[in-house]
């Protein structure tokens, strides 16, 4: 499955800002009955400073090992300034010990693995995935920056909206 669908969106995480990002072409057929087990890596620096480039980068570089040596699906991340947190569906839990492996090898980052069961892909589903509100505020935000980038709309721009009802005897 080499060809993915990502959806960004900046949103809350234990009231801070976030990034998500969900990888949207498993939606359509999510819960996969093949891969019930939820495997998830937390990666940050190991000075506990704010994720950098060459953090990022080998963070990059985990997230293709990760989905090619434990034969994963990749669901998506989370990302705060800190730390990001990757999800992976998979068929055996067994596999957190080679998780656990790469955790423990990363040199250049404090990375801890853990596992859960989930048959019915709630964690993708229910948080990486974007709720109605969710999609439709980022759309909006994503919006209006196009239209600021264009000089459609500033600062300044006014909307005015009218409505006419039959008793305005107009």
């Amino acid at each position: 499955m080499a060809e993915t669908s990502w959806y960004y969106y900046d949103w809350q995480m234990d009231g801070d800002p976030a990034e998500f990002a969900v990888d949207t072409r498993f939606f359509d057929k999510a819960p996969y009955e093949n891969r019930p087990v939820l495997l998830h890596m937390r990666c940050e620096m190991k000075d506990g400073t704010e994720l950098n480039n060459r953090g990022r980068r080998h963070i990059g570089r985990l997230e293709k090992k990760c989905e090619s040596d434990l034969k994963a699906l990749y669901a998506g991340y989370i990302e705060d300034a800190y730390r990001r947190v990757m999800f992976f569906y998979t068929d055996k839990a067994s596999r957190i010990e080679a998780l656990d492996d790469m955790a423990d090898r990363e040199r250049y980052l404090y990375c801890s693995a853990g596992a859960s069961d989930d048959p019915e892909w709630n964690t993708y589903l229910n948080l990486l995935y974007p709720d109605a509100a969710k999609y439709y505020t980022e759309t909006n935000r994503k919006n209006a920056q196009l239209y600021r980038k264009n000089g459609e709309l500033s600062d300044e721009s006014r909307v005015l909206c009218f409505g006419f009802t039959p008793d305005c005897g107009g």
